[in-house]
């Protein structure tokens, strides 16, 4: 038995397509959009496709906002998180990496994920 209801992502899939085709990928409504859709399938334990939407919006992210922006290092961030829940953590590592200078300057060294994750990349070095 199947305890997650995919109904409801389901539903929004349909509007966040429709949104694309009327307004475009780069509007910031329909980014934010997509985004919330990749986390809401992240919270229905659908990480794999979680990451291939975080994969379709991010670069919209870069162009509209920016790359070194707050908002789209956090959306980095959130497609890491799925990353290592699909279990891919050597890709999850290098873009953690990658982006861990931005997170600090945005949110701090002391920020909880910012610690967590390089509390990652710390124990990646080990194993």
């Amino acid at each position: 038995m199947d305890l997650v209801d995919t109904r409801p992502t389901a539903a929004v899939k349909v509007i966040l397509d429709d949104m694309v085709a009327t307004l475009g990928a780069d509007l910031e409504t329909t980014i934010h959009a997509h985004r919330n859709y990749a986390y809401i399938l992240g919270r229905s334990d659908q990480y794999a496709e979680s990451a291939r939407e975080y994969e379709k919006v991010l670069p919209s992210f870069a162009r509209v906002f920016g790359s070194e922006e707050r908002i789209t290092v956090l959306a980095w961030m959130d497609y890491g998180f799925q990353l290592i829940k699909c279990g891919d953590l050597v890709a999850a590592v290098e873009m953690f990496e990658a982006i861990l200078p931005a997170l600090e300057a945005e949110l701090g060294a002391d920020q909880g994920e910012v610690v967590l994750i390089r509390q990652i990349l710390e124990s990646s070095k080990s194993t």
